[in-house]
């Protein structure tokens, strides 16, 4: 399980897709890091091979592996303007 990209959506919403098919959409409230939503794409991703989305430790990890990247890449996002 490995991030391939990661992306900004508005001023504290950002996606992050992993290869095996999941795209998390979270939102940041100072440090506090909240799944709003699961995606899965493809015929080989997580969901169709299990059947349901990522939940528990497994949800945990990926938040965790997202939320380091994201900050990581922190600088490469455009600010919105006021």
């Amino acid at each position: 399980m490995k991030i391939t990209s990661t992306t900004k959506q508005k001023c504290n919403k950002y996606t992050a897709t992993f290869d095996d098919g999941i795209i998390l959409t979270l939102e940041d409230n100072d440090d506090n890091w909240k799944v709003i939503s699961q995606c899965s794409i493809g015929s080989n991703s997580y969901y169709c091979k299990y059947g349901k989305y990522p939940s528990g430790n497994n949800l945990k990890i990926r938040v965790d592996m997202a939320t380091r990247t994201i900050r990581a890449r922190e600088e490469r996002y455009k600010n919105e303007k006021d």
